[in-house]
């Protein structure tokens, strides 16, 4: 094993290094490379997008980096979405795109379409990425509690966490960009009027689910 070690660091690795001049985009070079190598993640791509404006817009992006919870082994992990497994920190993505457009986007379209609704709130509402990124920090907390406390099996869930529950035990998704957007920072929907939203969508999927109704496309 020492041996095979061996030939591989002195003779089977090989590296590559890319010097920048001070005028070259770091980050537009990195997805460039990838599109030809080792596809990555949506996540990995907002991350670099996003960091990328970030610097674009004159910021520090080293005290941006608190805003970035998605390093973790939680976000991280590959979950089961239908027949196919999609990184966390990907579908919350999704998710999230999906609950603040009010369209469906397909998980290969997720990092095209935020982008475009970044642009979107640079031209309509004049809201830079470091405007956002507190807000996509605080849902994805949010998010994470949501599932952590689904998979306690000692804990009293509250409502939504009920939700996310019975989600996680019937295999769908389908609620999520519904809870997402319900808790969006600044909406501050009394906590009734969530339970009562959240059980009426719940139930409506139930009941499709009874009568065997496809839920195929209710994305």
């Amino acid at each position: 094993h020492a041996q095979a070690l061996t030939d591989v660091l002195t003779r089977g690795l090989q590296l590559v290094a890319i010097n920048l001049t001070a005028n070259e985009n770091s980050q537009e070079i990195f997805e460039t490379l990838n599109a030809r190598g080792t596809p990555l993640t949506a996540a990995d791509l907002i991350r670099n997008f996003v960091f990328q404006r970030l610097t674009a817009e004159g910021e520090d992006t080293k005290a941006h980096l608190a805003d970035w919870p998605f390093e973790t082994e939680f976000w991280e992990k590959d979950v089961s979405v239908g027949r196919y497994p999609m990184q966390r920190s990907s579908l919350f993505f999704n998710q999230w795109l999906v609950g603040r457009v009010g369209d469906e986007v397909s998980p290969r379209a997720t990092f095209t379409r935020f982008k475009q609704y970044v642009e979107q709130l640079r031209l309509e509402h004049g809201l830079n990425v470091a405007d956002l990124l507190p807000v996509i920090r605080k849902q994805a907390e949010t998010y994470e509690a949501w599932t952590r406390a689904a998979d306690d099996g000692d804990r009293q869930l509250s409502r939504i966490e009920l939700a996310v529950y019975r989600m996680k035990a019937s295999a769908s998704e389908l609620l999520k960009p519904l809870l997402i957007w319900l808790h969006e920072p600044g909406r501050d929907l009394p906590e009734d009027v969530i339970t009562r939203v959240a059980s009426i969508a719940e139930s409506w999927l139930v009941r499709r689910q009874l009568v065997r109704l496809n839920v195929g496309d209710m994305g």
